[in-house]
């Protein structure tokens, strides 16, 4: 069975519903959002409206230096996860992280 975009764009929409701000971390957030770098802020989440069930967002973290090893994602004040990502800056700039979530049917 084909899905129709209609169906995968409101699974998108609701995937993406459950993060509204990235964080970043100085060592493994576990599944907890331990280790967030308290010098940044956290950074907000705006979703594109799905299309074929793809959306994108950006977070920009303002004035930033550091290393950080992984980005986690939140939901209000609740971690929903994180992923590897090894940044470092040595001189203090705007960092700008790019997001896609994509829903596919199963083959």
């Amino acid at each position: 069975m084909t899905l129709k975009a209609a169906v995968l764009n409101a699974q998108c929409s609701a995937a993406t519903a459950l993060f509204d701000t990235a964080s970043l971390h100085t060592a493994d957030p576990a599944g907890t959002g331990a280790n967030e770098d308290p010098a940044v802020d956290q950074a907000a989440l705006t979703w594109s409206a799905p299309s074929n069930g793809v959306s994108t967002a950006t977070a920009t973290f303002s004035d930033v230096s550091g290393d950080w090893v992984a980005v986690g994602l939140w939901n209000s004040s609740t971690f929903e996860g994180s992923f590897p990502r090894t940044i470092s800056m040595a001189v203090a700039d705007d960092l700008t992280v790019a997001f896609q979530v994509r829903v596919a049917e199963d083959a």
